[in-house]
């Protein structure tokens, strides 16, 4: 068994005109897993559709961050590539 750790960081700074420190909200995250790792579950929970995981992480507070933990197991053999993408409405 294995794990993945990705660290989404609000660290304030808006873009434009909206430069003032705020709330991240509405946060997701995304991976797409590769076929040989098989995943088995998240922390917070999220939803997977092989080969794609999507985590609502929800509001990370300025200048906070939080943690998404994702568990799998090794399948076959080979390197696999991962990506992964945050969204949100700020």
């Amino acid at each position: 068994a294995g794990a993945m750790q990705f660290t989404i960081s609000n660290t304030g700074g808006g873009t434009g005109n909206n430069t003032a420190p705020a709330d991240a909200t509405g946060v997701v995250l995304t991976v797409t897993l590769p076929p040989q790792f098989g995943f088995t579950g998240s922390v917070p929970a999220g939803t997977f559709t092989s080969p794609t995981l999507t985590v609502p992480v929800g509001t990370i507070p300025v200048q906070e961050s939080t943690t998404v933990i994702v568990h799998g197991v090794g399948v076959g053999t080979g390197a696999g590539e991962v990506t992964a993408s945050v969204t949100g409405n700020e």
